[in-house]
C-alpha cells in the first residue's frame, strides 16, 4: 500500500493544482453569458481637451512712408575783413549753428525733413542784432539727400548774402547786408 499512496498521492495533488489553475483562468475571464448579461461598468472618461479657436490677427492698417531729406548747408565767406564770430544760422527744428570759419568756410547736414515740407532756414552774418536773410527751403520729391547738385549754399559778401541752390524757391535768393 505504500507503493499506492506513494503513487497516487503526487497524482491526485497535480489534479488540485491543475483544477484550480483553470477555476482562476475562469473567473478572470467572464463568460460570453456573464458578459452580455452584466451592466457594463463606466469607465471614467478623459476630460475633454478644449482648444481655445484662433483669434483672427487684425490686418495692420498700413503707415504711410514718409520720405526724408537731408540736406547739405555750405556756407562760404567772401569777405574775410570782419570777424565773424557772431555769424549764427539757424534751421527750424535743428537750432542754431555757429561754423568755424578760420579757412573762410564750413558746412554741416541740416534734417531729415519731411519731403513736401518747407522749413524755414535764415541766416544772420553780424549775430541776432544785424541783417537777418531767412528763406524756406522747398523739399520735393526730386531731391537727393546729401547731393552735391542739391547741396544750398549761402555766400556772405560785403554788402549781401546770396543763398542758392535747388531746394531754394527760385533756385537763389539775393538779401542786403
Amino acid at each position: 500500500m505504500k507503493w499506492f499512496v506513494a503513487l497516487v498521492l503526487p497524482l491526485a495533488l497535480l489534479a488540485l493544482i491543475v483544477a484550480c489553475e483553470e477555476e482562476e483562468e475562469e473567473a478572470a475571464t467572464p463568460s460570453p453569458a456573464a458578459t452580455a448579461t452584466a451592466t457594463p461598468q463606466a469607465t471614467p472618461s478623459p476630460e475633454p481637451t478644449l482648444t481655445p479657436e484662433p483669434t483672427p490677427t487684425p490686418e495692420p492698417t498700413p503707415q504711410p512712408t514718409i520720405e526724408a531729406a537731408t540736406v547739405e548747408l555750405r556756407l562760404i565767406v567772401h569777405d574775410m575783413g570782419g570777424p565773424f564770430d557772431r555769424l549764427e544760422v539757424w534751421a527750424k527744428e535743428l537750432g542754431s549753428w555757429h561754423p568755424d570759419l578760420s579757412y573762410g568756410t564750413d558746412f554741416t547736414i541740416i534734417g531729415p525733413y519731411e519731403v513736401g515740407s518747407s522749413p524755414e532756414l535764415a541766416v544772420y552774418p553780424d549775430g541776432r542784432d544785424g541783417a537777418e536773410a531767412s528763406v524756406r527751403l522747398v523739399l520735393t520729391g526730386d531731391l537727393i539727400s546729401l547731393s552735391d547738385r542739391d547741396a544750398v549754399h549761402v555766400e556772405v559778401h560785403k554788402n549781401q548774402i546770396n543763398i542758392w541752390g535747388s531746394a531754394i524757391e527760385g533756385f537763389e535768393e539775393v538779401f542786403p547786408r
